[in-house]
């Protein structure tokens, strides 16, 4: 099996981005709203300093 090169890696991740762009205009579509309102990175980042629940006892 050959090593995947650092190329190969970038020009999926950028396929990867491609795609994830066509799917938010697909869903903007179909359910309404702008692409830019499903962006997953961006809802997480807004998030990020809000305290995580532990999964303790109450």
């Amino acid at each position: 099996m050959e090593r995947v090169t650092d190329a190969e890696i970038e020009a999926l991740c950028e396929a990867m981005d491609d795609q994830r762009a066509e799917i938010r205009e697909a869903l903007a579509e179909d359910l309404g709203g702008k692409p830019e309102d499903d962006d997953a990175e961006a809802h997480r980042n807004d998030r990020a300093g809000e305290p995580v629940a532990d999964g303790g006892d109450h």
